[in-house]
């Protein structure tokens, strides 16, 4: 079978991709809609945000790749043929979260029209230890042709992504196309949240410094009206050095560390945040006594007002944030905060095991140093029931 693989691999040499990313994947002005905002800048992002390709039109693409890549010896038939498409036209519409399964690939796959796994010599009668090796080679193909070939050609050309508006749908935008909104994106953030280039001589004294600044990778989701840059602190590239990754880890350990004693304080002081509300159980909770508490008042009419603050999180001041959290966290008054780190693990509606990681705050004076007392106090406070807590001790 060498000179069949050996065929893919010639066919992918003289697949003219480019042709038919034009062909199936077109990106011309037809059918766009005209915008009459005064911005230009604002026009032409909302204009490259609408050029993303529909999941059809990848599908086409892919098809058509793969009909003159793959030679039709390996499908075996058109059964085949058509139930692999199928997958791939699955996968092409799954949500962000959702993923395939080799059992999936396999499924109603017909093992036998495949004869480049049949061995030379025939027998009338298949044992089961032959069917078995069939099905093993066979599913280690179709997982090497999705996994490491449509893939890879997914993310060859186009940028995959979701979007503010609809966070579990992908949208598939053709890499020429990104890179202009990438490269608005890029110089709006940096204009915008007044940010600037970094001399040499700056990078060579932080470098030189004991506690480097941890450095975050920036990403763009497309949202109705724009980009929002999204920061992520946790994604660690491979072509940094160890000391780094370490170091990368250690920040989103302080960070996590801070979020889970400002919530044990917003907890234990509610008025701490005036008027604000997590979630909508809460929103529940004051909307309903705002409505009983007016039920006997005389107004006869209430207006809601919907406001949007532009660039709130990008914008917001360093030096403010840090007051906000000094006045909550006072470092005049020694307080001792143990958390402690543990997994849940529990079975959902659907029969399936669910794991979650969670970090448990206290203070000196109320924590259990005993596992046994710490579950005492999280069932009285009804945080957990019918799960199993994994204490980390790391």
């Amino acid at each position: 079978m060498r000179h069949v693989f050996k065929e893919i691999i010639q066919n992918h040499k003289k697949c003219p991709y480019s042709q038919l990313l034009k062909k199936c994947c077109d990106v011309t002005e037809k059918g766009m809609k005209v915008h009459s905002f005064t911005n230009p800048l604002l026009n032409l992002v909302l204009f490259l945000l609408e050029k993303h390709n529909s999941t059809w039109q990848v599908y086409t693409f892919v098809r058509e790749c793969l009909h003159r890549v793959v030679p039709e010896t390996l499908w075996g038939s058109s059964h085949n043929k058509y139930r692999f498409l199928k997958n791939v036209k699955m996968l092409l519409n799954f949500a962000k979260s959702e993923k395939m399964y080799l059992s999936e690939l396999m499924w109603k796959m017909k093992v036998e029209d495949c004869l480049w796994l049949h061995l030379k010599k025939s027998y009338h009668f298949v044992p089961a230890s032959e069917h078995f090796l069939r099905e093993n080679i066979l599913a280690k193909f179709l997982y090497w042709l999705m996994d490491t070939y449509i893939i890879q050609l997914l993310k060859a050309f186009f940028y995959i992504t979701e979007t503010m508006f609809q966070k579990n749908k992908l949208f598939f935008y053709r890499k020429c196309i990104w890179k202009k909104l990438q490269t608005i994106g890029t110089w709006k953030h940096l204009t915008d949240v007044k940010l600037r280039l970094l001399s040499l001589d700056e990078i060579e004294y932080m470098q030189k410094k004991k506690n480097n600044s941890v450095v975050s990778t920036l990403r763009f989701i497309p949202k109705k009206n724009g980009l929002r840059p999204i920061a992520k602190m946790h994604a660690t590239l491979e072509v940094q050095p160890r000391k780094e990754m370490v170091q990368k880890k250690h920040f989103n350990s302080q960070v996590k560390d801070l979020f889970s004693i400002l919530n044990f304080e917003r907890s234990r002081s509610p008025d701490i945040i005036g008027a604000s509300v997590f979630g909508l159980d809460e929103i529940y909770k004051k909307w309903k006594k705002f409505v009983l508490g007016k039920q006997t008042s005389n107004v006869a009419n209430f207006y809601f007002v919907k406001a949007d603050v532009k660039g709130a999180y990008e914008t917001i001041p360093h030096s403010k944030l840090k007051e906000v959290i000094m006045k909550i966290i006072n470092p005049d008054i020694e307080e001792v905060y143990c958390i402690r780190r543990y997994a849940k693990l529990w079975i959902d509606s659907n029969g399936q095991i669910r794991k979650s990681f969670k970090q448990h705050v206290s203070t000196f004076t109320d924590f259990m140093p005993t596992m046994k007392g710490f579950l005492t106090q999280l069932q009285d406070g009804n945080i957990v029931e019918n799960s199993i807590i994994v204490e980390q001790l790391f």
